[in-house]
């Protein structure tokens, strides 16, 4: 009975000795199955570094992709304006291109239709004949009455050109030499020229024609006679002073000739003029008249 009892606690011995083998087996495989998830941490932690450090170099990869991008769609702007610069510029130059062309139409049309159709030319070499003289009434000691003083000379230059229209052009000017003038009193002559005139500062007297009113440029170009009045208006220069003054003219063509005479008066006060006074005059009436005589050819 003891061996039978002796046998079963041995059996019972050796069966708990085998469950706490299997525990501490089971415990061991727990301990192992726990720590395979903590030694995995370290790989998942540097597969998830790894994958965000390759996100994040996707990041950088776009992002400088995106800029390249924005570096290109700036760079055809900028080139777009550029283009856009040249374009405007190839217009603003050929509109400026246009204008000028305009200008270049413009002036040759009005040089074309202003041709000058009549040249009168007045001088030495000119073949034209013209004389100009003052006129002044006074009233000497020998005489019982007044007399016209007249001065002349034959000393002018210059043309008038007149277009088809009977306009002057900016050409028509005339000069007259006043240090020439001569009358029939040598005293008086001397006296004009150094204190009314001071043809030591002003030796011309210049008219530059702005407007021929009357004339008919048909009747000129016909052979046969006309008679014709007109007024010559312009800017008349004596003495330093300018005036705007108006020539009268009465005058006939016939055959390519052209004859008359003009004037025009005013008071020595106009262009600050000394009215003359000598011991042989007893008075000089405060009017002085300008005159021109032509025998001239018309060049049409």
């Amino acid at each position: 009975m003891k061996k039978v009892t002796i046998i079963f606690l041995l059996l019972f011995i050796f069966s708990c000795s085998d469950k706490s083998d299997d525990l501490s087996i089971k415990e061991v495989s727990a301990t192992e199955i726990t720590l395979e998830p903590e030694e995995m941490k370290p790989q998942q932690k540097n597969k998830e570094y790894d994958s965000s450090n390759s996100y994040s170099k996707t990041e950088d990869i776009e992002s400088q992709q995106n800029n390249k991008k924005e570096d290109l769609s700036y760079n055809y702007s900028e080139t777009e304006k550029d283009e856009n610069k040249k374009e405007d510029l190839s217009y603003n130059y050929s509109e400026t291109e246009k204008d000028e062309n305009k200008k270049e139409i413009t002036v040759v049309e009005e040089n074309n239709s202003n041709s000058s159709v009549l040249n009168i030319e007045f001088g030495p070499k000119s073949g034209n004949e013209i004389t100009a003289n003052y006129r002044v009434t006074e009233q000497l000691a020998r005489l019982p009455s007044p007399i016209q003083a007249v001065g002349y000379t034959n000393s002018i230059t210059g043309g008038i050109y007149i277009d088809s229209l009977g306009n002057p052009d900016s050409n028509s000017i005339l000069n007259i030499d006043l240090s020439s003038l001569k009358s029939d009193e040598s005293n008086r002559d001397n006296y004009l020229k150094r204190n009314s005139l001071e043809t030591d500062k002003f030796p011309e007297a210049v008219f530059e024609i702005k407007d021929i009113i009357g004339l008919d440029t048909e009747s000129l170009m016909n052979t046969g006679k006309n008679d014709f009045e007109m007024q010559l208006v312009g800017d008349l220069t004596i003495h330093g002073v300018t005036k705007t003054k108006t020539w009268n003219i009465t005058a006939s063509s016939e055959s390519g000739k052209l004859k008359g005479k003009g004037s025009v008066s005013f008071p020595f006060s106009d262009f600050d003029m000394k009215i003359p006074q000598l011991f042989f005059i007893i008075s000089v009436e405060d009017k002085i008249t300008l005159e021109l005589d032509f025998d001239i050819n018309i060049s049409l």
